[in-house]
């Protein structure tokens, strides 16, 4: 279980703070490959903006007091392939039940370079059918791991895509503390395809004490389109409380 408080000021706003859970349970019996979900709101609510931008990305990303809960089954692997499906319900009124199936598939191409494809299909009874690709190219250094993602989500209703393409590069600066540096632009084909805004940022990383205690800062510089690509500066802060009975 991970439990946070995120605080964000952004440049002409008022500052605020968004708490933050995810909650997941092995069930044994079935030998771990059933675990019971339990997060602030699921990912495929979100668009890429607020799944990728370093001021807003987070795996326990949290908005308006929602909740989902659910069952995810996981398949065994298959050489480099990988799978799950999920079925649940988003507990916001009126709830809203769901279904996912993700796909993970990591290749070798070279002794340095690693390819990496997610894919992930669902359905929510109020927002209808999606669906995202990721394609992920990575390469460790020295010190550093350069990463370099391309992400499109589909969102049928609406009948529009999400396109997102970052330049990462991370370093674990020590046993407690890891930083990356990120760079990327987002884009949509609605009204027609184009950019919507570019952004560059870091996230800081501190392990506070032992396993369970850290401390995240993401300071961030975003340029939108509806603002005619004017500076918009932000940061936030974050502190996470992990339980696990893995410690």
């Amino acid at each position: 279980m991970k439990i946070g408080l995120r605080g964000v000021q952004r440049s002409r706003e008022s500052s605020n703070l968004e708490p933050q859970f995810k909650f997941r349970l092995d069930l044994p019996a079935l030998e771990e490959r059933l675990k019971l979900v339990f997060e602030s709101e699921a990912p495929e609510l979100q668009s890429l903006d607020e799944q990728i931008r370093p001021e807003t990305a987070s795996d326990d990303k949290q908005v308006d007091d929602t909740a989902v809960g659910a069952l995810q089954l996981k398949a065994k692997s298959a050489h480099q392939w990988s799978a799950s499906t999920s079925v649940g319900v988003d507990l916001k009124l009126p709830a809203d039940t769901f279904w996912r199936a993700k796909g993970n598939y990591s290749w070798d191409i070279t002794e340095v370079w690693t390819l990496n494809l997610r894919e992930n299909i669902y359905y929510f009874h109020s927002d209808g059918w999606g669906q995202t690709t990721q394609l992920t190219f990575e390469r460790p250094f020295i010190k550093h791991v350069f990463r370099s993602k391309s992400e499109a989500r589909y969102i049928h209703r609406e009948r529009r895509f999400e396109f997102a393409k970052v330049f990462s590069l991370l370093r674990e600066l020590s046993p407690k503390r890891a930083i990356a540096y990120q760079v990327g632009a987002l884009g949509e084909n609605k009204p027609e395809p184009q950019v919507t805004a570019y952004f560059t940022g870091i996230n800081y990383r501190r392990k506070l004490y032992k396993e369970w205690l850290f401390y995240e800062l993401s300071p961030e510089l975003l340029f939108p389109r509806d603002e005619s690509f004017n500076l918009r500066p932000a940061i936030s802060a974050k502190i996470e409380v992990v339980f696990s009975a893995d410690e």
